[in-house]
């Protein structure tokens, strides 16, 4: 299955694991709030384009073992004081 971004398609897959590569804790970069909430965001409509679509999107075992990864790469303790943060930017959205 492929996505489109801008003029050409990316293989579902590629995404995937590039989210692993960018939100895990050994790649030296601390996810900023913004990064920790755009990444957040691809997830969450990764799995409900692929809920919608049946599963059919995500159906190999090294695509969902990465789905997995990347949640647990965003809870990791190195990303708790991001986390802190955007509930707090959250909490300063809503409030208004």
């Amino acid at each position: 299955m492929a996505l489109l971004n801008g003029n050409h398609s990316t293989n579902v897959s590629t995404v995937i694991s590039e989210l692993v590569n960018l939100t895990s804790p050994g790649n030296e970069l601390r996810l900023d709030t913004q990064e920790l909430s755009t990444s957040l965001d691809v997830l969450v409509i990764l799995v409900t384009f692929n809920s919608e679509l049946n599963n059919s999107v995500i159906n190999t075992s090294a695509d969902q073992q990465n789905i997995v990864q990347v949640a647990s790469n965003l809870l990791e303790e190195v990303h708790s004081n991001t986390w802190l943060q955007l509930q707090k930017v959250l909490s300063l959205y809503y409030r208004t």
